[in-house]
């Protein structure tokens, strides 16, 4: 692939760290950047994370380095909490901080505004999957987009070809099974919601398929792309981004200068001179793999290999098999190695062997099958080069200095940084200064050796300085009093450290947000008018994949007037089927006067370059079937449907689905200046919190609404779990399979072949048909009932009940069941 922008390609190797150790571990270890966690609102609430003092002192200390951080707000803030946020961050602002990493539009749309200058990074959690997000965030003022996991170099090249805009992408570590930002697995069955930093990982559970056997079927493999670095690099990503902020400081050391010694090599070299080491590979997989390694999605949709169905963490390396009671290696032990045998049990190793075999202790490997392998879980001898090479002893800034003493003047010294000592990221800087007059001295002159000894006393700095390196310009005998050359190195060092960081504190970029004309870009957005659907007849807008699940629907509507519009989605029959339930909406409206039922398209969960090429060669058959409004659930579709004219076709009548998260009112207000007035409530908020909310957007002339019946899709896959496990090819078979959790708990899922996602539901549906008066008297304007894998009966049965409920019928308790139902979080919120 040909290097053809910026003239040279540069890169940023961004690493993670959970405590400071870990900080210290990543800039010993060569990071550019490390992005960590305070004390309140990232996405690893359960990581050390940074108090105040730390976090001050990991900015300044990064600084003197010429490194970067970026600080991850990258969950979802409530109103009560996001009132805090500007508090929070000032202190790090003041300090200079790099950037934010964000996932709320509401925490986006407050840090733009009142802290100029400080970068944002739209995180992975916004589910970024192409030109069309990209540009959104770009116009609204990002820095930097972090691109889905999922998405392939060639895509990412299509982002940087179109989007004047840094592109940060994973290279290395855990995958999450589903689209980040996307996903309410964690959240659903257990209260723990991933997107407020606190996933419990149910994904790295067992579970069946169709009444198959268990297996770790949404577990993928740890992602390991250091051999195509050149193809991700000239793909336009500028930052790789290392996964692992619940890591050790000896993962983090050691990926990170594993990253920076093959990115170095091929920015010095080139393709021709990259070659990747395979004991390095290994020591990498040492540190920590799942089952082995993959290489993400850059080059792979939903490859089978990808995933880890039998262990869903560290497996280590194989080092032997079993044979009788004794380990025949085939890779070098050291002592203290911890090994793993297939029985689950554990030996470490008491001394180093090369090659041979390995004795056990009498009847420990009793239980084991001859060949069976055994797996090194702990490398000892590596986690302890890297403790001695990046954790114990922190990288030194050479400094060069010249002194000048003579009695009857000032004391002079004059401190700078050495120039090629292979930080090229720091300023080459110089300070000078001076003590009062010095006297002179008979008894006592000053020698070169007494200076020199004071001089070097750098131990609790980051520099050091060799003899060779210090000038000493003595004249006539001066009397020098330790205290003063202290003094002098003091004043010096701490100068020198004002100058390093003085440059890195002001939020030096490009130009500043209003220069850039952000503003005037995000005021584009905003429609000339807008034209709300705030006056929608009747109770509830229902959302179909069928068409059978619509002349259900359309058998209710013609006895019932209590449906406003219908939701058609393309999941499972397409846009074809889509425009054929439109036909069935336009022929009940000419049979039902006065009983008209709007329709709007529901575009898809995920809209990735090929979904966008799908929707341009079907745009015309879109736009001549008369929608009257549509459904969006991504950043990607709110642009595409902009710049493709459908905001303006359908007067704005766009609804914002649940998914694109209004947790909090400066969310609301952020994408109403994007033109939205329509929204779905949050599946993750409580009655009182969804009260709080409505009464402080009240007044805005916006439309809610919140779903009161629908299996919740807890989550949205590239993988498709039906292709790993069927021994035939399901692609192009759209349909429902079931998955069963460890405690029997079947949850269906849809495998989506025409966008080539796959929709995991919740085993039971939501239920709040019994709560329609109190939604109302809270502010909620309509009520979704939402269908998905019901089949005709089903559905016809829940919408009568539906509107019997509307109609005030009190036996609606008794229609809900004991266990069929979940009220999600209506009652309990997420922690």
């Amino acid at each position: 692939m040909a290097v053809n922008y910026d003239d040279k390609i540069k890169a940023e190797i961004l690493a993670p760290a959970g405590t400071y150790e870990c900080f210290r571990a990543a800039i010993n270890a060569g990071a550019d950047a490390v992005y960590l966690g305070g004390s309140m609102f990232g996405a690893r609430a359960f990581a050390g994370n940074f108090a105040e003092d730390e976090l001050l002192k990991a900015i300044k200390t990064a600084h003197l380095y010429g490194r970067k951080v970026y600080l991850t707000v990258n969950t979802l803030l409530r109103n009560d909490e996001i009132t805090r946020l500007g508090d929070y961050i000032r202190p790090y602002y003041e300090a200079g901080l790099d950037a934010v990493i964000v996932q709320d539009y509401g925490v986006f749309s407050v840090l733009r505004d009142n802290f100029p200058g400080l970068a944002l990074h739209a995180s992975t959690q916004m589910t970024i999957t192409g030109k069309y997000g990209a540009r959104l965030l770009k116009e609204m003022g990002a820095d930097r987009v972090v691109t889905a996991r999922e998405l392939s170099v060639a895509e990412i090249r299509d982002i940087h070809d179109n989007v004047d805009v840094e592109i940060e992408s994973f290279v290395h570590g855990a995958l999450c099974y589903c689209y980040s930002g996307q996903c309410l697995l964690s959240s659903m069955i257990g209260g723990r919601s991933g997107n407020r930093g606190r996933c419990a990982q149910p994904c790295r559970l067992l579970y069946g398929m169709n009444g198959g056997n268990e297996a770790y079927l949404l577990s993928p493999k740890d992602m390991c792309t250091i051999e195509s670095i050149p193809d991700i690099l000239e793909s336009g990503v500028y930052s790789l981004k290392i996964e692992g902020r619940m890591k050790s400081p000896e993962y983090v050391a050691g990926v990170t200068a594993a990253y920076r010694k093959y990115v170095d090599m091929y920015l010095e070299k080139g393709r021709e001179g990259f070659h990747v080491d395979k004991d390095d590979i290994k020591k990498l997989m040492d540190l920590y793999n799942r089952g082995g390694f993959c290489k993400g999605y850059y080059y792979s949709h939903n490859d089978k290999n990808m995933m880890t169905f039998d262990r869903p963490n560290h497996r280590g390396i194989m080092v032997g098999t079993v044979r009788n009671g004794e380990l025949i290696l085939i890779e070098p032990v050291n002592a203290g190695d911890v090994l793993e045998f297939c029985d689950g049990s554990e030996y470490t190793v008491p001394g180093s062997k090369k090659d041979g075999k390995l004795l056990l202790p009498k009847g420990f490997a009793r239980n084991v099958k001859n060949s069976s392998p055994v797996y090194r879980t702990r490398n000892n001898a590596l986690l302890s080069d890297i403790r001695a090479g990046y954790i114990d002893n922190d990288v030194r800034l050479p400094v060069r200095m010249s002194i000048y003493l003579a009695p009857g003047e000032q004391a002079r010294l004059t401190v700078s940084l050495k120039k090629n000592y292979g930080e090229e990221n720091v300023e080459n800087k110089e300070v000078t200064v001076y003590s009062e007059v010095i006297e002179a001295s008979d008894k006592h002159p000053a020698s070169r050796a007494d200076v020199l000894k004071q001089l070097k006393k750098l131990g609790t700095t980051i520099f050091s300085c060799e003899d060779d390196d210090i000038i000493t310009d003595i004249q006539r005998n001066p009397f020098v009093p330790v205290k003063l050359l202290n003094d002098l190195r003091r004043n010096a060092i701490e100068k020198l450290e004002g100058t390093m960081i003085g440059g890195s504190s002001e939020h030096k970029h490009n130009c500043t947000r209003e220069e850039s004309g952000v503003k005037e870009n995000i005021s584009m957005l905003k429609p000339d008018s807008l034209y709300t659907n705030n006056t929608k007849n009747g109770t509830f807008n229902v959302l179909v994949m069928t068409h059978k699940q619509l002349s259900a629907v359309l058998r209710v509507a013609e006895r019932k007037n209590a449906i406003a519009l219908v939701y058609v989605s393309t999941e499972l029959e397409g846009i074809d089927g889509a425009l054929r339930m439109k036909s069935m909406i336009d022929s009940h409206n000419e049979k039902n006067p006065g009983n008209e039922l709007g329709a709007y398209l529901a575009m898809p969960y995920i809209f990735r370059k090929n979904t966008a090429a799908i929707y341009d060669s079907r745009l015309k058959d879109i736009e001549n079937a008369g929608f009257d409004g549509m459904l969006i659930r991504s950043p990607e579709e709110l642009m595409y449907v902009r710049e493709k004219g459908l905001y303006d076709l359908y007067h704005g009548d766009i609804t914002a689905d649940y998914n694109m998260y209004t947790y909090n009112k400066d969310a609301v207000s952020a994408y109403e200046t994007l033109g939205i007035k329509n929204f779905t409530l949050s599946e993750e908020l409580n009655a009182g919190q969804l009260k709080g909310l409505l009464k402080s957007i009240r007044g805005e002339n916006i439309y809610t609404e919140k779903l009161v019946y629908g299996y919740v899709p807890l989550m949205v896959t590239a993988g498709c779990t039906l292709k790993y496990v069927s021994k035939d090819k399901p692609c192009g078979r759209a349909g429902v399979y079931s998955l069963r959790d460890r405690k029997g708990k079947m949850l269906s899922a849809i495998n989506c072949c025409h966008y080539c996602y796959n929709l995991i539901y919740n085993s039971v549906p939501e239920f709040l048909l019994d709560k329609l008066c109190e939604l109302k008297d809270m502010g909620v304007d309509g009520m979704r009932v939402a269908f998905s894998v019901e089949n005709e009966e089903e559905t016809q049965a829940v919408l009568e009940l539906a509107v019997n409920a509307a109609a005030g019928d009190r036996s609606i308790e008794a229609g809900r069941g004991a266990d069929g139902y979940t009220r999600g979080h209506y009652n309990r919120g997420v922690d």
